[in-house]
């Protein structure tokens, strides 16, 4: 497995290699075309994004499924070849190429000194919103999933610590987030995944799903602010970050507390969504198998 994990890594390194020696617009076109190449390489991943769009009552009537499973795809794979060369770029042009709307309402919520729990999605180039809002100047602390492939979580969590970054990782110690936000740091919540049976049961997208509890329950524990926040392509190698204004916490009797705010949370994280569907990731298994 090892040996594997460590060819799969090279393939990468290859990948990056020709993206930084190639011109922007053709890193673009070779991002795109390994997206839309893993589309019909991952049978059961472009299976699952189909019947995803297509069992999806709130979606435009006009978006037909596989078309809109093969952008979100295409998404991806843009998105490996803008990771490596945002990272390569200076801190100048890549705060040129990324606009920041609503910075008014995180600044806001820092003075308070609680922290702040940003939930969002995984929509749009969401590692660059990350580095942005770091080379912006704002503390943060990604919760990030632990990649399977040893090799390469270890590249990006130094990428992104060499930004200023400070990953948390899921499965995640409590106490660590406590730490951060204690530290009047923002943590970013990516709220658009299936919790199964450790979440909150509520709808969508006018789906049934399982939505992750920990923002609402940190939120309601620690007195953070929640803000909400996404970021979208706008065009080629051009990104907008949209920062919401502060969502009020209800603290009353906890559980019930936990299960109305994030109700409440989801469906920022849905607005998200239809802002850019082409953009969100259509192939996880977001209601379940």
């Amino acid at each position: 497995m090892a040996d594997l994990q460590k060819k799969l890594y090279i393939s990468f390194e290859v990948f990056a290699f020709l993206v930084k020696l190639v011109p922007r617009s053709v890193a673009g076109v070779i991002g795109k075309g390994l997206g839309l190449l893993a589309y019909y390489l991952l049978p059961e991943r472009r299976k699952t994004a189909v019947q995803n769009v297509a069992l999806c009552p709130n979606l435009p009537s006009y978006i037909k499924a596989e078309s809109l499973a093969k952008a979100s795809f295409a998404n991806m794979g843009l998105m490996g070849a803008e990771f490596v060369r945002f990272y390569s770029m200076s801190k100048a042009e890549i705060l040129s190429r990324v606009e920041i709307i609503g910075r008014e309402h995180l600044d806001e919520a820092l003075k308070k000194g609680k922290g702040v729990v940003f939930i969002s999605a995984h929509l749009g180039n969401w590692e660059l919103m990350g580095m942005a809002l770091a080379l912006a100047g704002y503390p943060i602390s990604p919760l990030v999933k632990t990649q399977k492939n040893s090799f390469f979580d270890q590249y990006i969590n130094e990428k992104r610590r060499s930004l200023g970054m400070k990953p948390v990782a899921t499965g995640f110690s409590l106490r660590q987030v406590m730490k951060a936000l204690k530290e009047n740091r923002v943590v970013n919540f990516m709220m658009d995944q299936n919790a199964g049976r450790h979440g909150v049961k509520n709808e969508f997208l006018g789906r049934t799903a399982s939505t992750p509890r920990g923002a609402a329950a940190v939120a309601r524990k620690t007195g953070a602010s929640v803000i909400p926040g996404y970021i979208i392509r706008t065009g080629p190698w051009r990104h907008r970050i949209t920062i919401l204004p502060e969502v009020k916490v209800i603290n009353g009797h906890q559980e019930e507390d936990i299960v109305v705010n994030t109700n409440r949370f989801s469906k920022y994280i849905e607005e998200m969504v239809l802002a850019a569907p082409e953009q969100w990731m259509w192939m996880h298994h977001r209601w379940g198998k």
